[in-house]
């Protein structure tokens, strides 16, 4: 994938933290912004699929979506479980 320079605006507080938590991973500043960008591009694209699923499907109840949140939770559980274990 192609990478581009770009100048961005952010305030200041954030810019700080940003690079302190780019410092704690060991990662650049531009890594760190382009890690939280691809998150947010597929939180959308999530998002994009449950109103079309919805719109064919029909509405998610409550329930399923916290049976969802549950099954998502477990993962995310079992995946640090395993970042720990490897470290």
């Amino acid at each position: 994938m192609a990478s581009h320079k770009v100048s961005v605006t952010l305030p200041e507080e954030l810019l700080e933290a940003s690079k302190t938590t780019a410092r704690a991973r060991g990662v650049s500043l531009s890594a760190l912004i382009t890690e939280a960008l691809e998150s947010l591009r597929r939180s959308e694209e999530g998002r994009a699929a449950v109103r079309e699923f919805e719109a064919e499907a029909g509405e998610i109840t409550v329930s399923e979506r916290a049976r969802a949140r549950a099954v998502l939770a477990g993962a995310d559980a079992r995946k640090l479980m395993r970042e720990a274990e490897s470290a």
